[in-house]
């Protein structure tokens, strides 16, 4: 009922890997890659993108192929196990910790205003297919722990309440710091960040102090996130295993950069409620104890988050296959080419 249409059954009992060679394509711009794949004999599987949706979706709710494209094309949709997010990083003199009351009471407002101004469904639409809702903090749904109760006033965009808290605390378009928004080099990404400042922009944020800074590789992308030289970190998180913990401890003291905690929030209460629930067997107290985590970082303003996105896999109809990249990525060895 689930994938019979697409041929895997008959794949049972055959030595594993079945094809002799696989090749992998990295092509970063979606133009060519969906001409390479509707070819017809070059990329046989490939994840539907913003600028196709209209040309072959039939509807998004539920998501269906147009008929000329569900009879040459397999396809499914899939809900990613993890969440895309943007981490302020807490080392930041005006955006993060300080030891001084007033001036941690003025930086926690200037992260809690940046947030206020992101729209999670304009960058939804524009994006990721426009299918999907945003949710609080950083535990996905589907996770132990995740609450739907919860206020959506974090993924909420409100202008005049922004405003309001940088003008409670003295933030005024002389003293707000240059806000640095890192990515890869990609069309994409520049777009993301267009976005981003568009909204700052309305709440009063100088345009010529929010900056773009691009890098040639997720390498060296990586390497300054993790030697903390980046004000924001604008990234996705796939689930390295299916609990709550594994999201929750990207923001545990102990892991800060270069560690996973690349926010480098440090706060001891969360520290300490974390070690004991990550020593807990499965039990209501410590789902309890992964939702007071959860808004903790929810209500220190830490990440703009969050959201899972939906991708809409797409394949030929002559290859066998379950398009399964979450958590265990190993497809490749169930394909076969008919």
């Amino acid at each position: 009922k689930v994938h019979g249409m697409t041929g895997i059954g008959k794949l049972k009992g055959k030595k594993l890997p079945i094809v002799d060679r696989v090749e992998v394509n990295w092509m970063n711009n979606v133009v060519p890659r969906w001409n390479s794949f509707t070819k017809g004999n070059e990329v046989v599987w490939t994840v539907l993108q913003n600028e196709y949706i209209d040309q072959v979706l039939q509807s998004k709710h539920p998501i269906k192929l147009k008929p000329a494209y569900a009879k040459k094309y397999n396809y499914r949709v899939a809900t990613e196990a993890g969440f895309v997010f943007n981490n302020f990083n807490m080392d930041h003199p005006k955006l993060g910790h300080s030891k001084d009351p007033k001036q941690d009471a003025a930086n926690k407002a200037l992260r809690c205003a940046i947030r206020k101004s992101f729209s999670w469904p304009q960058r939804i639409k524009r994006f990721y297919i426009g299918v999907g809702d945003a949710y609080p903090g950083v535990i996905p749904p589907g996770v132990d722990g995740f609450d739907e109760t919860l206020s959506k006033e974090s993924i909420t965009q409100d202008i005049p309440g922004a405003k309001e808290l940088l003008k409670k605390h003295g933030w005024n378009k002389k003293n707000l710091p240059k806000l640095t928004y890192p990515s890869m080099a990609s069309v994409r990404s520049k777009q993301f960040f267009e976005q981003f400042r568009g909204n700052l922009v309305k709440i009063g944020y100088p345009k010529s102090k929010i900056r773009y800074k691009s890098y040639a590789t997720f390498g060296d992308f990586s390497r300054a996130i993790k030697h903390r030289k980046t004000d924001m970190i604008p990234m996705g998180w796939g689930l390295d295993y299916p609990d709550a913990e594994n999201t929750l401890g990207l923001y545990y003291g102990p892991n800060a950069s270069p560690g996973s905690n690349n926010a480098n929030y440090s706060n001891p209460e969360y520290d300490k409620l974390f070690v004991k629930a990550s020593q807990m067997m499965p039990s209501k107290e410590r789902t309890e104890l992964y939702k007071k985590l959860n808004k903790m970082v929810i209500d220190d303003c830490v990440s703009v988050s969050g959201f899972s996105r939906t991708r809409v896999y797409v394949w030929h109809k002559n290859v066998a296959m379950w398009p399964q990249r979450d958590i265990v990525s190993n497809v490749f060895k169930y394909v076969d080419i008919n």
